[in-house]
């Protein structure tokens, strides 16, 4: 997020969450059987954080935030069908 941003601070703050926690369920969350536990603390931190995005009015960005973390860094493909 940017200085002068249509957000307010708090908004920044789930969707940089949102965004973080992505990158984090690919890494963990995905996991069926997860051995040491973060798959499940992802899973939730996931959930919480979607909830407060919607009372937060931010809740799209925060799935397309999450979305874009999901994918792997040298994944070519478009974020979603029909970018190319």
């Amino acid at each position: 997020m940017t200085r002068g941003s249509d957000y307010s601070p708090e908004q920044e703050l789930f969707l940089l969450r949102a965004a973080r926690l992505g990158e984090l369920y690919r890494r963990h969350g995905h996991r069926a059987v997860a051995t040491d536990g973060r798959g499940a603390l992802v899973r939730w931190a996931v959930r919480s954080t979607l909830g407060d995005c919607a009372r937060l009015c931010v809740e799209a960005e925060a799935r397309a935030l999450l979305l874009a973390g999901l994918r792997h860094p040298t994944d070519p493909r478009p974020l979603f069908w029909g970018d190319e």
